[in-house]
């Protein structure tokens, strides 16, 4: 999900403050943990299913594209 906070007007009009943007990237793991499963195993399986992702699709897709957009401002 993305979620901004300009609205539709406001970038129309070019009416926006200059501001920081953050970035959140979540991976979670719903229900109980496996009977044969730390906290620990968890911990570190999620961890790599996220950098992952982040490496698979959010730096090329999300990162660079708006890194770029904001260089061209």
């Amino acid at each position: 999900m993305i979620e901004t906070r300009t609205n539709a007007y406001q970038v129309r009009k070019g009416d926006f403050p200059e501001e920081l943007i953050s970035v959140y990237f979540t991976v979670r793991q719903y229900g109980s943990l496996e009977a044969d499963a730390s906290f620990e195993d968890t911990l570190v399986a999620l961890r790599t299913q996220c950098e992952e992702l982040l490496d698979a699709f959010v730096t090329e897709q999300i990162l660079r594209p708006l890194a770029q957009t904001i260089a061209t401002k």
